[in-house]
């Protein structure tokens, strides 16, 4: 009985290595591929080309964070509302000598403000700002007559330059396209040195058989 055994776990562990040589061998033939694709997946795994391809990814994010810089930024800002608050500042004598009256107080009424700003590429600023106090909240007169608004325009008229953001673009830009310039180069130079060595390959395999 225990020899019939044994004959059974032996027979069953052939079947299992023979099966395993017959899909094996035929993942093998799978994976044949031509000299063409063969030389496309050694320039994409290639450690050079990968390495350049992060730098044009890079830089790609960069230049698109530039250009964020010319959408509209919109700040909404509101002083503590407090019923009935206002904010008292005194500016005393720090020497302690009453020198006359040297004592003012600024009052300023709490307020919600949204400031909008747009930079264009030539410089120009726009900024725009609507506010409204707290004491107009409920004052149907003036909340028809609506909210106080504010809007200008600014430009560096000197020195005659390019904004700060257009330099970073411009150099950005030039560094992308050195960088594609470069990995255009390289995936030929690759392709050739593959090639060469292929070749030598094959004379070496002529002159051994």
């Amino acid at each position: 009985m225990n020899r019939i055994r044994k004959n059974n776990s032996f027979f069953i562990l052939c079947l299992i290595i023979f099966t395993s040589f017959i899909f094996t061998g035929a993942n093998v033939q799978a994976k044949d591929i031509s000299l063409e694709e063969a030389l496309n997946w050694g320039i994409e795994n290639n450690s050079s080309i990968k390495e350049i391809k992060n730098s044009i990814e890079t830089i790609e994010r960069s230049l698109n964070l530039i250009d964020t810089e010319y959408a509209f930024k919109t700040n909404i800002t509101a002083n503590p509302i407090i019923a009935g608050g206002f904010e008292e500042q005194t500016d005393d004598n720090s020497n302690g000598v009453d020198e006359g009256d040297t004592t003012f107080d600024s009052i300023s009424s709490p307020k919600i403000s949204l400031k909008t700003t747009k930079l264009f590429p030539n410089g120009i600023i726009l900024q725009s700002e609507i506010s409204l106090k707290e004491e107009d909240l409920f004052d149907l007169e003036k909340l028809s007559e609506g909210p106080d608004s504010i809007f200008s325009a600014t430009k560096s008229l000197y020195p005659v330059l390019p904004i700060k953001s257009e330099q970073e673009k411009y150099l950005a830009s030039n560094n992308l396209l050195k960088a594609r310039e470069n990995l255009t180069w390289q995936q030929e130079y690759k392709k050739i040195e593959f090639l060469e060595s292929y070749f030598n390959l094959l004379r070496l395999q002529e002159r051994l058989s």
